[in-house]
């Protein structure tokens, strides 16, 4: 057997959770072709701070590949140590699987978007440098990261209002394309902000200003998505004006549901969880039962 195929000392290695994600960055980031999930990750933060009722607007700024966002949520508790010496803000974007957000019945109550604690810290890993700045009871706490790892901090009080703003330049090492993909992340506000009404999203894409905003809610999806023109793919008309819509809440459980008819002949189904896309699950069992059980009980009374 040839000896480079037997084990040897050296053949099982420990490694940090930073020198795991920059070896193996795919494993958190997904696709790599682009830096799109850098952002994705830190706007999901910003929109569960909306989530709760701290501030109604989110700013992104597109500077070729560098990218900020800032929200105008509760923000961090500045200069708060913990007892491995790091701060929250520190640990909040390097200390993996360190979230506000595990427990259902913390301050998110389980219906955050994020929920692993792992989203800030790929964007810390896997950038050339993230600067992050949270202002909290007058208090603000501004720290920088270099290739992953923690460089400074600075501390004063200060008149600002409350939130967090983040900053940061995607590594060629990891992505082929530091850019994001600026259709994608369109698309992605426009979701978010229907899924979110009253949220308010403003995009400075390389000096071109556009805003996202909400009147109807889903209701503005579901208009994109059967009212398309006819030479859109997948094109769809709505064959009915009375469509059934319900906003129903108890608790932290709610459920917004819209349902029309179309002349799709199949039927789909588009469901969020915590303004997050899912495809499968047993939320989506239970409506298609629902929906199915309800025509064919309205079916047998006409019928009888």
């Amino acid at each position: 057997m040839n000896d480079k195929h037997l084990y040897t000392e050296d053949s099982i290695e420990s490694l940090s959770p930073l020198e795991f994600t920059r070896l193996r960055p795919q494993v958190y980031a997904g696709d790599c072709t682009y830096s799109t999930q850098l952002l994705v990750e830190i706007i999901s933060n910003a929109v569960d701070e909306y989530r709760l009722e701290h501030g109604s607007q989110i700013d992104v700024i597109i500077d070729k590949d560098i990218v900020s966002v800032e929200d105008h949520g509760q923000g961090f508790i500045p200069e708060s140590y913990r007892e491995d010496g790091k701060t929250i803000l520190e640990a909040a974007f390097s200390v993996l699987n360190t979230s506000g957000k595990y427990r259902d019945d913390g301050t998110y109550e389980g219906t955050s978007l994020g929920s692993f604690g792992i989203g800030s810290k790929i964007t810390t890993f896997l950038s050339h440098w993230l600067q992050v700045t949270t202002v909290r009871d007058g208090k603000c706490e501004s720290i920088d990261f270099k290739e992953g790892v923690f460089n400074s901090r600075e501390c004063y009080p200060t008149r600002a209002k409350s939130g967090t703003y983040v900053r940061w330049q995607p590594s060629e090492e990891f992505f082929t394309h530091t850019e994001v993909e600026i259709n994608k992340i369109r698309n992605l506000f426009k979701t978010i902000v229907c899924l979110c009404p009253g949220l308010t999203i403003n995009l400075n894409n390389n000096g071109n200003m556009e805003k996202f905003v909400s009147i109807h809610g889903i209701n503005d999806l579901v208009d994109e998505a059967v009212n398309r023109k006819p030479d859109e793919i997948r094109g769809e008309k709505e064959l009915i004006n009375n469509r059934f819509s319900m906003n129903f809440s108890e608790g932290k459980n709610k459920l917004n549901m819209v349902l029309t008819y179309a002349s799709n002949y199949s039927s789909t189904i588009v469901p969020y969880v915590n303004t997050g896309l899912t495809e499968s699950g047993p939320h989506i069992t239970q409506i298609k039962t629902v929906i199915t059980r309800e025509f064919n009980n309205s079916l047998k009374k006409k019928s009888g």
